[in-house]
């Protein structure tokens, strides 16, 4: 039984997964398992993984459920005290799961770590910043409000304990997008969470990863906001406030992508929404701001240039 139990969820990156699968077992800690759980792949994946037999535990999906799913295959099939995840775009550095065991092994409090993260395009160019600094985190211990409003924590960097994900269960395959901040989100909000400030992985930015930013996602990051609020019953009201705020900003990003594929009455729908969630909280700056939205049709150049801002800090995957 292995230590840790390393998930890559593969769909139709028959060309690059076996990037993925090389940097988990060039590892420096050397006490893990890989599950790769093909999600339903149409191109070469299979043929592309017939070389690790014996390495790797492979798991051929007969439909296409998406990434959350993917992974919760993999969960069920583990056996690790530990999980971590990689998605076959991205690629782990050899210390890896070296730095995240020692961490957890040193601090029993922590029921999770996450750690630093570069950015690089598909050419290898890295970008001028990283992940967690980028997103304004860094911090150890009870950090559901850092978690709750913003996305410190790429996936490819965290490393949870067994018995957490037990506790609070896998990856919502319900959501469309956002299933990962959905799990972070119940994780931050039963155990301390420990920040290593280290880069420990690389998360590559694709073209088509970009592409699925959208109407779609927006919608899905709403839904999960709503299901945040619906399930966790005893926030404290400032905690209220934040998820209100987290909640404003999706309805708003959905309002600008209907905008931007012309669909004005649907986008003038979402930026009033917006404006109750914000006045019903009290959220008396963005109030204004879903104001200006409405008159505008959310097409304000600023607000565009913030929105792209995201989609390349989040990595539009």
């Amino acid at each position: 039984m292995a230590r840790v139990s390393v998930i890559i969820p593969t769909y139709n990156r028959a060309h690059i997964v076996r990037e993925a699968v090389d940097s988990v077992l060039a590892q420096t800690y050397r006490d893990f398992e890989i599950i790769v759980v093909d999600d339903a792949s149409s191109d070469a994946t299979r043929s592309a993984l017939e070389s690790y037999q014996g390495k790797i535990q492979a798991i051929f999906c007969e439909t296409n459920g998406g990434a959350g799913a993917a992974r919760n295959v993999g969960i069920r099939a583990s056996s690790g005290e530990f999980v971590a995840f990689l998605d076959a775009d991205d690629l782990y550095l050899p210390t890896r799961l070296e730095t995240a065991v020692e961490a957890l092994d040193g601090h029993p409090e922590y029921g999770a770590v996450y750690a630093e993260v570069r950015f690089t395009d598909p050419s290898g160019k890295q970008a001028p910043f990283l992940w967690v600094d980028r997103m304004g985190g860094g911090r150890s211990g009870w950090i559901f409000e850092e978690v709750l409003l913003r996305g410190i924590i790429c996936t490819q960097s965290i490393t949870v304990r067994r018995s957490i994900l037990d506790r609070v269960g896998p990856f919502d395959v319900t959501l469309r997008s956002g299933q990962d901040w959905d799990l972070w989100w119940r994780i931050a909000r039963v155990t301390q969470i420990g920040y290593l400030d280290e880069v420990v992985c690389t998360y590559r930015i694709t073209p088509d990863g970009l592409s699925r930013m959208g109407v779609a996602a927006a919608e899905s990051w709403v839904c999960r906001d709503r299901k945040a609020l619906a399930t966790f019953t005893d926030l404290t009201p400032r905690q209220k406030r934040l998820l209100h705020l987290r909640l404003y900003r999706d309805l708003r990003y959905q309002a600008l992508y209907l905008a931007a594929q012309s669909r004005p009455r649907e986008a003038r729908a979402s930026s009033r929404e917006a404006l109750r969630v914000a006045l019903s909280a009290k959220l008396w700056g963005p109030a204004l701001k879903a104001v200006a939205g409405l008159v505008t049709g959310e097409r304000s150049s600023l607000w565009a240039q913030a929105l792209r801002a995201r989609n390349y800090a989040e990595g539009g995957r």
